[in-house]
């Protein structure tokens, strides 16, 4: 019942007067008195209602400090102080004066919190000069900014859990369109929660503190996620949550504390989850995996970590409750594997191209030895030629690794892509490259449009490139070494229901494609297959510049593709060493072209290493070669299983 007009005004004239004894009364060191003083300030706050909100500050934090009292009567009864006070006040007023004191360093206090700030005047004294000095949120927007280090005090981080607990009182009989406004500033403040969450290891007295404050966050995101529902839980608001979350879930336990804060976190986020059209925990760490990776491993900043990083925990923690396939699809791309080098083969000029992490080194290999001449037998054979290295390339402004790298058969160009493409035209004959001068190299401007690639190719007259990029689209360029203009690019892209029919039993839900890493062109220049990954190989004509169609979904990811020389037929090793030989042109398999069938190759059945190339011998093209690390197995094919193998 609201409480008589009369009685409310009279004390909330007197109320600069009443509240300073009250709240000194609130900590005093007995139990008695301070169950006194909350009964006291209980029945004036109910009386005086808003008109409380010009002594926020000292009221709150008198009430901060005594809101998980020893005593369970004192603890009761200022819960319901904090509730009458954030249904009587604007949340606009006191949401920003609790987010200060948890994004404030250790020691710092809010204005007017001793007992008797704020409270030695009228309403036109004390009380008003706390609101004009900058507490109200009407005056200024809430700041968003956090700590940069966590608390190590005990008694700091005891503090930061007393406001949290006062936090979630005030909130109480909120509404979700009452705190709709707040959320991004309360979800901000606790993202990197480093007052509960420490840096690095902690002593027992700290840890106690910081276990008993986490469980504290984990109720109040809990509270919030209840009367939110699906605004918090959703969109930049959920990336905060998520954060605040994972960042608790991911501290380490220990023998004293146990696992209690870590539990309550994972049911936060089951909740967070459910809140979202009723989820499961495996769409929401989909939805918020990759943008929190991305914050955390930005600027390698994953470098500076040690064993007992809060950010290296958080790491761990994701990828086990994400599951190993979504973090795979997501570090792929934030962190490529720092392979030693990767190789790609120009032929006609002998050149190897091979590229590491940040550099492409290119090499001319020496014309085939002979050996000695017949007749000058006896003596020890000169030494073979060594090869030589033409070229150290180290592109600038590389923001990842470098992704791939691939000369042009007859060697003037070279392509190196990290998040961006990056064509050289190299000058072999003006430089002297066969007597070991450095080539010139040019760079030459691509499109806006070309897409990062993790795989490229050239064709045989080195006359036109194919990107195979990030976005699952292939990327056409006509290559003239004539002119210094930018190439022209054809991007030649699935159509998505292609991917998402049931033959396939994998729906693109959310419409996109998945990155391409393996290209292959067939000699005649007709056909390219690229293979993504979501283990679909797609087939294009080159002659229209358009797909074409795709081979049946595979049981295990393509390892290697090539083309038979001279015919459509594409030559498919799966990770499960299985090979397939699909035909680009009628769009169907060939199980009787290969001896094994659609069956693992029982020779390297038992092998852990998957297929890296497949070679062709252009003097015997029936005959192919799967090439692993540390094996090799040559493969017959049958010429009877189609027209274009009887030549």
């Amino acid at each position: 019942a609201a409480p008589p007009a009369g009685a409310a005004g009279l004390v909330a004239c007197e109320l600069h007067r009443l509240l300073p004894p009250a709240l000194k009364e609130l900590s005093d060191w007995t139990a008695k008195a301070r169950i006194r003083a909350a009964d006291t300030l209980a029945g004036t706050l109910w009386l005086v209602g808003p008109a409380a909100t010009d002594h926020l500050g000292p009221l709150l934090a008198a009430l901060s400090k005594t809101v998980e009292d020893s005593d369970e009567g004192v603890a009761r009864q200022v819960r319901r102080c904090a509730q009458l006070v954030g249904r009587s006040c604007d949340l606009a007023v006191y949401v920003p004066l609790v987010l200060d004191q948890l994004r404030a360093p250790s020691g710092a206090a809010l204005v007017g919190s001793a007992a008797t700030a704020g409270c030695g005047g009228n309403s036109a004294g004390g009380g008003a000069d706390f609101l004009r000095g900058g507490g109200h949120s009407r005056m200024r927007p809430a700041a968003v900014t956090v700590l940069e280090g966590a608390e190590t005090d005990a008694g700091a981080i005891g503090r930061r859990a007393g406001w949290l607990a006062l936090l979630g009182e005030l909130l109480a009989g909120a509404t979700a369109e009452q705190l709709r406004p707040h959320l991004s500033a309360l979800l901000a403040t606790v993202a990197r929660p480093v007052f509960c969450v420490p840096g690095r290891a902690s002593d027992d007295d700290a840890g106690a503190s910081f276990a008993a404050t986490q469980l504290r966050l984990c109720s109040f995101l809990g509270q919030l996620i209840s009367s939110a529902g699906a605004a918090c839980a959703s969109g930049d608001n959920g990336l905060l949550l998520y954060s605040a979350l994972m960042r608790v879930a991911s501290v380490p336990s220990s023998a004293q504390h146990g696992f209690a804060s870590q539990r309550r976190a994972i049911e936060c986020l089951s909740a967070m989850a459910a809140a979202v059209d009723g989820g499961s925990a495996e769409a929401l760490h989909a939805v918020f995996l990759p943008p929190l990776l991305a914050q955390i491993t930005a600027g390698e900043a994953y470098k500076s970590w040690k064993v007992d990083s809060a950010e290296w925990h958080l790491f761990q923690a994701l990828c086990r409750q994400a599951g190993g396939a979504t973090c795979a699809r997501v570090l792929l791309l934030l962190l490529p594997p720092p392979l030693p080098s990767s190789c790609s083969v120009a032929p006609q000029a002998r050149l190897l191209a091979a590229h590491g992490v940040s550099e492409v080194r290119l090499w001319q290999l020496p014309l085939a030895h002979a050996g000695p001449p017949a007749g000058e037998r006896g003596g020890a054979p000169p030494p073979p030629p060594e090869p030589q290295q033409l070229l150290l390339l180290k592109p600038s402004g590389l923001s990842r690794h470098l992704f791939c790298a691939s000369a042009s058969s007859d060697g003037r160009w070279l392509l190196a892509s990290d998040t961006s493409p990056r064509l050289y035209r190299i000058g072999l004959e003006s430089h002297g490259a066969g007597a070991g001068a450095a080539p010139e190299v040019t760079r030459v401007p691509l499109p806006e449009g070309a897409a990062a690639a993790v795989c490229a190719a050239f064709s045989a007259d080195s006359r036109l490139l194919l990107l195979g990029t990030t976005l699952g689209t292939l990327q056409a360029l006509p290559l003239d070494a004539a002119t210094d203009a930018p190439p022209c690019i054809h991007t030649l892209r699935p159509p998505l229901d292609e991917f998402a029919g049931a033959d396939t039993g994998d729906a693109v839900a959310d419409g996109t494609l998945a990155a391409v890493l393996r290209l292959s062109l067939s000699s005649d220049l007709q056909w390219a297959a690229a293979a993504d990954a979501r283990r679909r190989v797609s087939i294009y004509s080159l002659d229209a510049l358009a797909f074409h169609g795709a081979m049946p979904r595979l049981s295990s990811p393509p390892a290697a593709l090539a083309f038979v020389p001279g015919t459509p037929l594409l030559a498919v090793a799966t990770v499960d060493k299985r090979l397939l030989i699909f035909d680009a042109d009628a769009l169907r398999l060939i199980p009787a072209a290969c001896a094994a069938g659609s069956e693992p190759l029982q020779p390297v059945r038992g092998h852990t290493e998957a297929v890296l190339r497949i070679v062709f011998n252009q003097a015997a093209p029936l005959s192919l070669l799967l090439c692993a690390q540390t094996w090799s197995l040559r493969v017959d094919l049958n010429a009877d299983a189609h027209p274009s193998l009887r030549r």
